[in-house]
C-alpha cells in the first residue's frame, strides 16, 4: 500500500501495480511463490495417486485371496465324493437273504414233517372206522373226520414242497409213541386225549422246524401248519373239559416236540 502524495486515499496494491512498482525482481519472486505453491499440489497429488494405487492394490490382493463360489464346490467335491462312496459301500455291505426255495439241507427236516402228517392222517383214520363203537355224536364225528382230512392235506403240501422222493408212508414206531393203542381200542375218553396229545406233539415239533429250515417258502408252509395244529389241539382240550389257559404257554415251549429221528425211525 503507497501513500498519495496528492492527499489522496492510499491505493491499494494489487499484482498490476506490484508489477508495476517493483519491476522484474517482483514478477521473478510471484513465479517462485507460484511454482512453490504448485510443487506443493503436485506433490500432494502424487502422494494422494501413491495411496489410491495402494489401496487399489489391496482391494485386488484381497480379491485375489477371497475363495469363489465355484472354488469352494471345487474344493468340496472331493470330499463329497468320497462320502457318498462311502455311503454306497455301506448299503452294499448287507446280510445275505435266506433262500427262498427248499435247500438240501431242508430236505430231511421236510421228510420228517410229512411222515409226522402221514401218521397222524393214519390215526384219525384208525379212530374214525370205529366211530360207531365209540358212540361218538355228530358233530364230534364231523370233528374227527376234519382232522384226518388236514393232516392229509398239510401232508399233500409238504410233498409238493419237497419234490420228488419224498417219504410216502407213515411210521408204526411214531404212531405207538402217539397213542396208536388208544386210537385203536380205547374209548372215546381215550381217543380224545390221545387226539389232543397228538395235536400238541405235532404243533410242538412243527415249531421246532422253524428254526431249523432255510428256505423261507418251507418255513412259510411249516408255520402255517404249526398254527392250526395248535388251535386242534384247543379245540380238543374244550371238547375235553380243559379250558385253554394262556398263561401256560404250552403251544409256544415245544415242550413235546419230536425229533427227527423218533418220527422217521432213524431211516
Amino acid at each position: 500500500m503507497r501513500r498519495s502524495e496528492t492527499g489522496h486515499p492510499p491505493e491499494v496494491d494489487n499484482p498490476d501495480t506490484i508489477e508495476r512498482s517493483q519491476g522484474a525482481p517482483a514478477s521473478r519472486r510471484g513465479l517462485l511463490s507460484a511454482l512453490g505453491l504448485g510443487g506443493l499440489a503436485a506433490s500432494a497429488l502424487a502422494t494422494a495417486s501413491r495411496a489410491d494405487a495402494q489401496a487399489s492394490s489391496t482391494t485386488t490382493a484381497a480379491a485375489d485371496t477371497t475363495p469363489t463360489t465355484e472354488a469352494m464346490m471345487t474344493a468340496a467335491a472331493p470330499t463329497t465324493q468320497a462320502a457318498a462312496t462311502a455311503s454306497t459301500e455301506a448299503a452294499v455291505t448287507t446280510t445275505t437273504a435266506p433262500p427262498q426255495k427248499p435247500q438240501p439241507t431242508d430236505l430231511p427236516l421236510l421228510a420228517a414233517a410229512k411222515v409226522l402228517e402221514l401218521t397222524a392222517t393214519a390215526l384219525y383214520a384208525t379212530a374214525n372206522g370205529r366211530a360207531s363203537e365209540l358212540g361218538l355224536d355228530e358233530p364230534t364225528t364231523a370233528l374227527m373226520a376234519a382232522l384226518q382230512a388236514h393232516h392229509q392235506a398239510y401232508a399233500e403240501a409238504i410233498s409238493a414242497m419237497y419234490g420228488p422222493g419224498s417219504p410216502s408212508s407213515e411210521n408204526a414206531e411214531l404212531a405207538t409213541l402217539l397213542g396208536a393203542p388208544d386210537f385203536g381200542t380205547g374209548d372215546a375218553a381215550a381217543v380224545r386225549k390221545a387226539a389232543i396229545a397228538l395235536e400238541t406233539a405235532a404243533s410242538d415239533t412243527h415249531l421246532s422246524l422253524l428254526g431249523a429250515l432255510d428256505s423261507t417258502d418251507a418255513a412259510s408252509l411249516v408255520a402255517s401248519i404249526e398254527i392250526m395244529e395248535s388251535r386242534h389241539a384247543a379245540t380238543l382240550s374244550h371238547l375235553d373239559g380243559v379250558a385253554y389257559d394262556a398263561t401256560k404257554a404250552a403251544i409256544d415251549d415245544a415242550g413235546a416236540a419230536l425229533t427227527a429221528a423218533q418220527i422217521t425211525g432213524g431211516n
